[in-house]
């Protein structure tokens, strides 16, 4: 059985096999016995090795033995050799990210009053809290991030959202739901996509620099939260270097969550998980099918930096995909954004565990 953490293998046939979905290729020439492997970087360029030893078979037959530990080690050290290559980016990706964040004007709609989640559909850019609300006291506050359909969206975005805000509430926070999309006048941020990651990521940091300087928020105890695109968004918001290429801010959130988020797309030219030696707590939370976000794509990252020594923490839900915390949505299928056909399946347990796993995180993040 594949250990989760080793780069899944695809036998195309006898000379071609691909690894991470075809960002890593092995494969063979006619009539020669050594196999090779090409991986693009992000510098979108191919590079190129070779296998040392001239004699391996990597068959489909011989795959379909379950003999594959001849190919693990070089699997995993061309895998590596791109994770490093893709890491090393991470500035030219942060330098996107600072250009996006110019495109919109800042949100101008925060709002100071704080209101109760009530009946209808909670409320966006102002402070979610309980009743009677004790305004001498601080308290600690997450900042919520939605997936791609927006705040609005029909097949239940303002009902995770409430979920959520009311989750925080009971476990003793403030919510701030964040709407990027309403006051610039979309209504989606699918396809395409009217606010790119690095002014999302700066209308993070606005809403959070808000709220410490609220008479009653905890300013050392602000944390982000965020489904699928909403998701990337909390990854960045946990790397400081990310933080201070689109403000000059000094904010560091307490901890950071994620749901079903990817930690790198258009092979690796896109990263949310940053190489950022300041790197605030971070969970990761995945669905182990997953195709529109694939834990896989987070594996790699996980490893590389939990050996830096990163406080980066994951688990992955098996039988699981994406948006399983949205029953609205169970059943849906489409084509992903990387070209992957998903279903969606809501699952009530998996919705409880992570509401738990997600506050006692950040319990043990204070």
């Amino acid at each position: 059985m594949r250990s989760k953490h080793t780069p899944p293998i695809h036998p195309i046939n006898d000379n071609l096999i691909h690894l991470r979905d075809g960002e890593v290729v092995l494969y063979r020439r006619e009539n020669s016995g050594r196999w090779q492997a090409r991986y693009k970087l992000a510098d979108s360029k191919w590079h190129r090795l070779s296998f040392i030893d001239n004699n391996t078979n990597f068959s489909n037959s011989y795959f379909k033995k379950g003999n594959v530990m001849k190919i693990k080690l070089f699997s995993i050290i061309v895998c590596g050799l791109a994770l490093f290559g893709q890491a090393s980016a991470s500035p030219e990706t942060r330098e996107r990210f600072a250009r996006e964040s110019q495109k919109y004007s800042d949100i101008s709609t925060f709002s100071a009053k704080h209101s109760s989640l009530g009946w209808g559909n909670p409320k966006f850019n102002t402070v979610i809290a309980k009743d009677n609300l004790d305004e001498s006291k601080k308290y600690p506050v997450v900042l919520i991030f939605p997936a791609c359909g927006g705040a609005y969206d029909r097949n239940g975005g303002p009902q995770q959202m409430k979920l959520w805000a009311e989750a925080a509430i009971q476990k003793g926070y403030l919510a701030f739901l964040v709407d990027s999309l309403t006051p610039r006048g979309a209504n989606q941020n699918c396809s395409p996509r009217p606010v790119e990651d690095g002014r999302l990521l700066k209308d993070g940091i606005d809403s959070a620099d808000f709220l410490a300087n609220l008479p009653f928020i905890d300013s050392d105890r602000i944390y982000s939260l965020g489904f699928s695109l909403g998701a990337n968004t909390s990854m960045l918001l946990a790397s400081p270097i990310s933080v201070r290429e689109v403000k000059k801010s000094n904010l560091k959130i307490r901890a950071a969550a994620s749901l079903y988020g990817g930690c790198q797309y258009h092979g690796g030219r896109h990263l949310y998980v940053q190489d950022d030696p300041d790197q605030r707590p971070l969970l990761l939370l995945m669905g182990a099918k997953d195709t529109e976000s694939p834990p896989e794509d987070c594996y790699s990252f996980i490893d590389w930096y939990q050996k830096k020594g990163r406080p980066i923490e994951s688990h992955t839900y098996p039988n699981i995909s994406h948006a399983w915390d949205v029953p609205e949505l169970n059943g849906f299928t489409k084509m992903a954004n990387n070209r992957r056909q998903v279903t969606y399946h809501y699952s009530r347990d998996v919705t409880t565990d992570s509401i738990n796993r997600v506050f006692q995180f950040f319990e043990k993040n204070k």
